[in-house]
């Protein structure tokens, strides 16, 4: 295999030295590495096969975020069949990538989404940060609705919740209302292919998963409080202002 020096300036290019970072297509090959070739070739084979049926139920599926986290996973761990890549990091960026993308599947905003900050800032933030406050509001809401503590009263509870940790949002004027949280919530029971809705029924599970067959509506409501905090904490708001009473 010739190697050419693209900083070579000369009409022929001079044979250089087998490249150090992918073992695999070092030169001269000897059977081993053939064989490897020919592995990596069935395995690349596969791979395709494995991407075709994950894009078919990304075309199909709700929780597409999951098919795509799956796919990039896939790929991840084809590019790592060759032990330089594992030696050099070379995958690093796309396991930060499938980690963030496993935080947004938990509700949490991944701080490499907060890393780049344009200089032209445009009126409406990062939408990431209103999918995750909306499908949080939306399932303590559901979470109390199911404790009996009624529409109005589960609605207001939340934004008033949402208003004590200074949780904002500006697409809709601001303040999060007692009527914001009611429209985020017929929003996620309309069953709909948005990564809000999957972490809206992700979240309602493991909230009635942690108040149990045995939960009350106190309960509930602490609940609702501590999962309101640490939402605040996390850092996935649009912007915190003083907070106040929503009307």
């Amino acid at each position: 295999m010739k190697i050419i020096d693209m900083n070579d300036k000369t009409d022929d290019a001079k044979p250089g030295n087998p490249p150090k970072l992918l073992t695999l297509f070092a030169t001269p090959w000897s059977e081993s590495d053939i064989q490897s070739a020919m592995e990596l070739t069935q395995k690349y084979i596969e791979l395709i096969g494995i991407l075709k049926i994950l894009t078919d139920k990304f075309v199909k599926c709700d929780d597409r975020l999951d098919v795509a986290l799956q796919t990039l996973v896939e790929v991840k761990h084809f590019i790592e069949q060759d032990t330089s890549v594992n030696r050099y990091g070379i995958t690093e960026p796309l396991g930060a990538i499938a980690a963030a993308l496993r935080d947004v599947k938990q509700g949490i905003h991944p701080k490499l989404f907060e890393e780049h900050t344009p200089q032209n800032k445009t009126k409406y933030k990062d939408p990431t940060a209103t999918m995750t406050v909306s499908a949080c509001a939306a399932a303590c809401m559901e979470i109390l609705m199911r404790y009996k503590c009624g529409l109005k009263n589960s609605s207001r509870f939340v934004a008033v919740e949402l208003s004590k940790v200074g949780i904002t949002h500006k697409h809709e004027g601001g303040a999060i209302t007692a009527d914001t949280v009611r429209r985020w919530r017929d929003r996620m029971t309309v069953k709909n292919k948005t990564v809000a809705n999957a972490l809206y029924w992700e979240l309602v599970k493991i909230l009635s998963q942690a108040l149990g067959s045995d939960g009350t509506l106190q309960n509930a409501k602490l609940l609702v409080q501590s999962e309101i905090q640490r939402l605040a904490t996390s850092g996935t708001v649009l912007r915190q202002k003083k907070p106040q009473d929503p009307q």
